[in-house]
């Protein structure tokens, strides 16, 4: 994911990660997020207590001024609505519609309901379990992968969407269509045959990881058949040898169902041979890529205007597509320029959705996965593409404690020079902040122009956060005592913010302040109180996709509190199990520092105080309460670590976080309880090294027929790479080879 690796607040993936890791302690452990990043800086929704892709507010209220604390977490298409912004042309409502088609046309085309893997139902396997009395999941893998050989020894991969939500549509569709015309499949061979043949078609759709499988294309039909079957067959062979990669015989077969002027497919089959041609000269090299390109860009323009007027408009677009892919360079800037600068037009929604493209391949370009010469270089000409780029490579809201974390050194010198010398000033005076790792980094004349920005500035609240952000990290690097005069003075600030210009932070604002501001906490009172944050909830999964914006919840306690790890991090375990028993706490939060703190315990070699943190968590959980009593019975270290690890699941990032070495300053603890929290992280880090694996492996050696043994392996299997991985599959295929764990584990990694 594009996110600084030295912070310490967890991503989406790692969230997820704790949520599974952690699911024997369902109702201890605080609140986790559960919602889809992905990679690269995605499009994709989001939810949580601080800004994750898309800020709180609906779209609308972003786009007309109301930007809050910026993240560059947040999608390319807000990028665009708060350059917009910044440089005094917020969007009306007609330019919000027109940005929100991109939001809309992504998560129908590429997320909705996820119509081509088997976590939904497919178009496709409806139609055919309704017409063709099938009872099987069909799951389409709609992502392909072609491996070329550059010539100079080396290989290059590129990896494609293939199969798309329209194409099982509209298999849908016809399906539909013959089995009202002709009968289901039971009532009619060549029905049957039909689906079949179809089946076959989406075989081709993804693969080619390892190796190109082959083609996988229904016969041709016989002669006995009818003629609505050859013509429809004529077609599904020639769609299989399109998402198989064989792009000459597709284009061929094509050709050939245009001249049959009766064929139903006869007006789309002239634009899916120019498809194929696009396809095969994108996956092309040099001079063959460009001239394939060029030719497939003809077909589409004169197919948009002369062809079937149906076609007419996805002609034209896939001919600009065509035009992007000879000069993506040339075509970022004109696009950059169109999109930041001039009016917008009809094309707007087409172009924002060419620059978020482009743009995407420029972040990229320079880190050795794609060949620059065929993608979008960075520009550095100060336009909104400029910028973007740079937005996206920010340091995030997100608080990194000691100020050290890679990339946040002096990163921000072409956008502090732009903020200093460009006419955008608020623009890429926001990013100078936001990229700075140090006060000392913003140029004199960019902090005087910061100095005057007022609340009712959009960059108001992303450059004053960032500035205390800088100077939390200045006290922390000069001091670690919590009541020293500059540290209380920048307590009085934050708050001061919080409290007196809440609206112009706006809730995932505030969040990111008040996390601020428990990190210069004084006491363990004042940290756990400025610990509550607003979580951010989505009244449906794509809610935004309405510019509904996320509803807000209350907070309640400090369960929505996401930043746990950073507690777990501070906190020795002697501290972590005297807070089990605070009444002042929430009951959640009790009830995961004993639990935590029980582990800990007995990873450290306080084996009694591990048993009576054990007897605690029983009672407050009694469902737990038979593994709890076999680990305080039990006599052997084997037995003790296997139930820990049946406890906790494979991941032990709240036992032992993988972010140690940056733990928080805790100016609320004496040093000598920050030297005992350090030193048992040490030790903690050493002694969970791939301790679920080790402790399922030590049990099963030790009590092979304990029957609970059969799904652990398979976890292990999946979790581990090489010699654990290796034992784990011997072991399951041992000890339980007719179990269902083993059926579905066929191999090791």
């Amino acid at each position: 994911m594009e996110r600084n690796p030295g912070r310490l607040y967890l991503n989406h993936q790692q969230l997820r990660q704790l949520s599974f890791a952690m699911k024997k302690l369902a109702g201890m452990l605080l609140t986790t997020l559960s919602a889809a990043c992905l990679a690269s800086g995605s499009d994709g929704p989001s939810a949580g207590p601080l800004p994750r892709d898309e800020p709180a507010v609906a779209l609308s209220e972003f786009s007309a001024g109301r930007l809050g604390v910026l993240d560059p977490s947040f999608q390319r298409a807000y990028r665009v609505a708060a350059w917009r912004v910044l440089n005094g042309n917020p969007l009306n409502t007609a330019q919000v519609a027109q940005l929100q088609a991109v939001f809309s046309d992504w998560s129908q085309g590429q997320r909705g309901a996820d119509p081509w893997n088997d976590r939904g139902e497919s178009p496709w396997t409806s139609a055919r379990k309704r017409y063709g009395a099938v009872t099987d999941v069909f799951g389409i893998d709609s992502t392909r992968t072609v491996t070329f050989n550059t010539g100079d020894g080396s290989e290059r991969s590129v990896s494609y969407d293939n199969c798309s939500q329209e194409g099982t549509q509209t298999a849908a569709e016809t399906l539909a269509a013959r089995a009202q015309a002709y009968g289901n499949a039971a009532g009619n061979k060549w029905v049957a045959e039909w689906i079949k043949g179809q089946d076959q078609v989406f075989n081709n759709c993804g693969g080619g990881f390892i190796s190109t499988p082959p083609l996988d294309r229904p016969d041709p039909a016989p002669g006995s058949a009818p003629l609505w079957f050859k013509q429809d067959r004529a077609y599904q062979r020639a769609a299989s040898e399109f998402y198989a990669g064989d792009f000459e015989q597709a284009r061929a077969d094509f050709e050939a169902i245009a001249k049959d002027s009766s064929s139903p497919w006869a007006q789309i089959a002239p634009y899916l041979s120019a498809r194929a041609l696009l396809r095969q000269g994108s996956l092309a090299e040099g001079k063959q890529r460009n001239m394939l390109i060029e030719q497939a860009r003809a077909r589409f323009l004169q197919l948009a205007a002369t062809g079937p007027t149906r076609y007419r408009s996805a002609a034209k677009k896939l001919a600009s597509k065509a035009a992007i892919e000879l000069e993506p360079s040339k075509a970022f800037e004109r696009l950059s320029l169109a999109i930041g600068e001039q009016p917008w037009g009809a094309e707007t929604t087409r172009n924002i959705e060419d620059f978020i493209s482009l743009l995407r391949q420029a972040e990229n370009v320079g880190i050795g996965r794609e060949d620059p010469e065929q993608h979008a270089r960075p520009l550095t000409d100060g336009s909104l593409g400029d910028w973007a780029a740079e937005f996206g490579a920010s340091v995030s809201v997100d608080p990194d404690f000691r100020g050290e974390a890679a990339g946040v050194q002096s990163s921000g010198a072409h956008a502090c020079e732009r903020a200093e010398h460009d006419r955008h000033h608020q623009a890429w005076t926001v990013v100078c902040y936001m990229r700075a790792g140090r006060e000392s980094d913003i140029p004199l004349a960019v902090a005087s122009f910061a100095a005057k920005l007022t609340p009712t500035d959009p960059a108001y609240a992303t450059v004053t956060y960032n500035r205390l952000r800088l100077r939390k990290q200045a006290l922390i690097q000069t001091s670690a005592d919590g009541n020293a005069p500059p540290a209380a003075a920048l307590r009085s600030q934050i708050d001061e913010e919080i409290h007196q210009r809440a609206s112009v932070y706006g809730v995932d604002g505030l969040n990111a302040m008040r996390v601020l501001r428990s990190t210069v906490s004084n006491s363990e009172a004042d940290f756990l109180r400025q610990a509550v944050v607003q979580w951010l909830s989505e009244p449906a999964r794509y809610g935004w996709q309405q510019a509904a914006g996320r509803a807000v919840g209350e907070p309640t306690g400090l369960s929505p509190y996401d930043n746990t790890q950073e507690l777990y991090l501070m906190l020795p375990m002697s501290r972590m199990a005297a807070l089990s028993g605070d009444a002042e706490l929430s009951d959640s939060w009790r009830d995961s520092f004993a639990a935590v703190a029980m582990v800990r315990a007995a990873k450290l070699g306080n084996l009694e105080v591990a048993r009576q943190l054990a007897a605690v968590v029983k009672a407050r959980k009694p469902r737990e309460g038979s593994e709890l009593d076999e680990f305080i019975k039990a006599d052997t270290e084997v037995t003790r670590n296997y139930v820990l690890a049946r406890f906790l699941g494979p991941s032990n990032d709240t036992v032992a976080p993988r972010d140690a070495g940056n733990a928080p300053v805790a100016f609320w603890l004496g040093r000598e309880e920050r030297r005992e929290a350090t030193a048992q992280m040490v030790k903690l880090r050493v002694a969970m090294q791939d301790y679920y694996a080790r402790a399922v492996l030590a049990y099963a050696r030790q009590t092979p027929k304990d029957p609970r043994l059969a799904a652990n392996p398979t976890e292990v299997v999946y979790d581990n790479h090489g010699t654990l991985s290796r034992q784990a599959f011997v072991l399951l295929h041992r000890l339980f080879p007719k179990s269902d764990e083993a059926a579905r584990t066929r191999y090791w990694y």
